[in-house]
C-alpha cells in the first residue's frame, strides 16, 4: 500500500514516559497541546484502543508519550509499549543492505544471482533482477500478491529461504524495472543480507542495527516480543472493535514482522537527522544516510521510493518563496512509510531538511479503509509545520468503504430469503399451487435458482479481480476473518440453499396436479 493516510481514534488516559536519552528541549507546550489534541481526537472517531507518539530532532525526542489502553486489562501505553511495525519493517532491511554495500559484501547494481545463483533456475527472467531493483519495488516479483509470506508460519532458521525459493518458482506478472509496491522484493533482500553476512537475518541486524541504536524493545520473535509486553492488537469485526491475533511470520521478517516502540523508531529517526550517528554508535556514514534519504525509483518527478521509504513533499505544508526574484511554491520534503497489518497500524516520518522525525503505532486497523489509520503523522508533520493539521479523510473508493457492510449484508439477505420460502413452503402443504404455469416455474424455480448462484459469483469475481486473480481462503479467515466467515457464509447459503430449495420446488410440482387457480392464490416464492 503506497501512502496511508488516517487518524487514531478511543479517548483514553494520555501517559507520559520519559525518553532515556532525552538531549533536546521539548516542543512549545502550545504545539504539544495540538499533537495530544489531534491524537486523542483522532482515537476517539476511530476507537482505536491505544497510540504511541513520538517526535525527535537530531538532538533527541522533543514529544514521547502513550495514549490509551495497550491490552484489555487496561495496561497503559508508553513510548515503550512494543508494537508489529507490519510495513516500517523495511527500513531496517534498507539500513542493513547500506552497511553491507559499504563493506564490499554487496553490490547495488548487481544482479540477485551473484549471491543466490539457483534464484532463475526456474525462471530465466528473474536473473535480470538487481538490488536497486529490489530496493525501490521494481522487481517484478509475483510473490506477495496472495499474502504467502505472511501466511508462513514456519519459525525455523530455513523459513526465510523456502520462501524466496518458493518465490523463485513463479513468473512475474511485470516486466523488471517497473515500479509494483511489493513485499516479496524485501524478503529477498533479508535472505541476500543474510547470505553476504553469513548468518541469519535476525543475528545480523540484531548486532548491527537494533544494539548499537539501543534498541532494548525492539524484537524480531514472537515469544521475545510477548515477554516484553507487546500491545494487543485489535480488529474491527463487523465494525465491533475486538482483539485479535494474526500469525507470526519469520518468513517476512524482512518486508512485514519486526516488533519494536515508538521509543525505538525514534533512535533510527535521530540517526537519520544526525547524519547517521546515535549517541556513541555511528550506523552509517553521513555519505551512506544521505543516500538512504535519495529516491533510487521516480515514480513521478516529485515522487520516489527507495530503501524503505516513500520520498514526497509535504504537499500543503510549504510557503512561498522568492527564488532569483521568481515567487515559488516550496514544500518540506518527507520521508515516510506506514505499516498496515490486519489489526495494528504505525507511520514513520522523517523531514530532513526541517530537522524532525515523527512516530506514530497503534493497536487497531481496518485494512479496508487503511487511509484513515494513516494520517497522524502526517497530521503531527503540519503541526511541526506551523500549520493546523487537515481533517481526516477516506481514499479508498466506495467498495472497500462498504466492503465489511456488504460482505454482512449478502449473508443476512439470504437467510432472510430462506426464512420467506420456508414460509412458501409451508402454506402450499395447506394449499396447493398451479405449478403448470409458466409465470409459477419462472418465478418459483429458475430465477430463485439464478440469484442463488449469480450473487455468490458476482461477488466471488469481484474479491478475485480486487486481489489480482490470487485469494486464499484460509489466510483472509486469518487476517480478515468477518470478511472470510462472510465469503464461506454466502458461497454455502447460496448454492447448497439454491440446490435444496429446488429439490423441494420439483417435488411440490410432481405432487401437485395442474389446477386452476383463482385470482391472488399464486404466491411467488422467495428468489433468494
Amino acid at each position: 500500500m503506497r501512502r496511508a493516510v488516517a487518524f487514531i481514534a478511543c479517548a483514553c488516559l494520555s501517559v507520559f514516559v520519559a525518553y532515556p536519552v532525552a538531549a533536546a528541549d521539548p516542543l512549545d507546550p502550545a504545539v504539544a497541546d495540538k499533537i495530544r489534541d489531534l491524537v486523542t481526537q483522532q482515537m476517539d472517531e476511530l476507537h482505536v484502543p491505544g497510540v504511541a507518539v513520538v517526535v525527535v530532532t537530531a538532538d533527541g525526542p522533543v514529544f514521547a508519550e502513550g495514549f490509551g489502553s495497550a491490552d484489555d486489562t487496561g495496561r497503559p501505553v508508553t513510548t515503550q509499549t512494543p508494537f508489529r511495525l507490519a510495513s516500517v519493517s523495511k527500513q531496517f532491511v534498507g539500513i542493513a543492505v547500506h552497511q553491507l554495500i559499504d563493506d564490499g559484501k554487496l553490490e547495488l547494481e548487481a544482479p540477485v544471482t551473484d549471491y543466490l545463483p539457483w534464484f532463475d533456475d526456474q525462471v530465466p527472467v528473474l536473473g535480470k533482477v538487481t538490488i536497486r531493483q529490489l530496493l525501490s519495488h521494481s522487481g517484478g516479483l509475483t510473490g506477495d500478491l496472495d499474502g504467502q509470506d505472511l501466511g508462513n508460519t514456519s519459525t525455523d532458521d530455513g523459513a526465510l529461504e523456502r520462501f524466496v525459493r518458493h518465490l523463485a518458482q513463479e513468473e512475474p506478472i511485470y516486466p523488471p524495472g517497473e515500479f509494483h509496491y511489493n513485499n516479496a522484493n524485501y524478503n529477498v533482500l533479508a535472505l541476500l543480507v543474510a547470505t553476504a553476512a553469513g548468518t541469519t537475518y535476525e543475528d545480523y541486524l540484531q548486532e548491527h542495527v537494533l544494539t548499537p541504536l539501543q534498541m532494548s524493545h525492539t524484537h524480531l520473535t514472537d515469544a521475545a516480543a510477548r515477554a516484553d509486553g507487546v500491545a494487543q492488537g485489535h480488529y474491527p469485526f463487523f465494525g465491533f472493535v475486538v482483539p485479535w491475533e494474526i500469525p507470526f511470520s519469520r518468513g517476512s521478517m524482512g518486508s512485514a514482522s519486526v516488533v519494536s516502540s515508538a521509543e525505538d523508531l525514534g533512535h533510527v529517526l535521530t540517526a537519520h537527522l544526525n547524519e547517521g550517528r546515535f549517541a556513541d554508535a555511528q550506523v552509517l556514514s553521513p555519505e551512506a544516510m544521505a543516500d538512504l534519504e535519495t529516491p533510487l525509483l521516480h515514480m513521478a518527478a516529485w515522487d520516489g521510493y527507495g530503501w524503505g521509504w516513500w520520498s514526497t513533499p509535504l504537499y500543503d505544508g510549504g510557503a512561498i518563496h522568492d527564488v532569483d526574484g521568481v515567487p515559488q511554491y516550496q514544500a518540506p520534503v518527507m520521508l515516510e512509510h506506514g505499516g498496515s497489518i490486519s489489526n495494528f497500524a504505525a507511520g514513520l516520518l522523517v523531514m530532513p531538511e526541517a530537522g524532525y522525525g515523527v512516530v506514530v503505532l497503534m493497536n487497531l486497523n481496518d485494512e479496508l479503509v487503511a487511509s484513515r489509520y494513516h494520517q497522524t503523522h502526517f497530521g503531527i508533520a503540519h503541526i511541526l509545520a506551523g500549520l493546523d493539521a487537515p481533517a481526516l479523510a477516506t481514499y479508498e473508493d466506495a467498495l472497500d468503504q462498504n466492503g465489511r457492510l456488504i460482505s454482512a449484508g449478502v449473508p443476512l439477505l439470504q437467510l432472510t430469503g430462506i426464512l420467506f420460502a420456508t414460509w412458501h413452503f409451508r402454506r402450499w402443504r395447506r394449499r396447493r399451487p398451479d405449478t403448470g404455469s409458466t409465470r409459477w416455474r419462472l418465478g418459483n424455480l429458475v430465477l430463485p435458482l439464478l440469484t442463488d448462484f449469480g450473487i455468490p459469483l458476482y461477488l466471488w469475481s469481484l474479491v478475485l479481480t480486487r486481489a489480482e486473480d490470487s485469494f486464499d481462503l484460509v489466510r483472509t479467515l486469518a487476517f480478515s476473518p468477518d470478511i472470510g466467515l462472510a465469503l464461506v457464509l454466502m458461497t454455502a447459503l447460496g448454492p447448497v440453499w439454491g440446490i435444496l430449495r429446488t429439490i423441494l420446488t420439483l417435488r411440490l410440482m410432481r405432487a401437485s396436479p395442474p389446477q386452476q387457480a383463482s385470482p391472488g392464490s399464486d404466491p411467488i416464492a422467495s428468489t433468494a
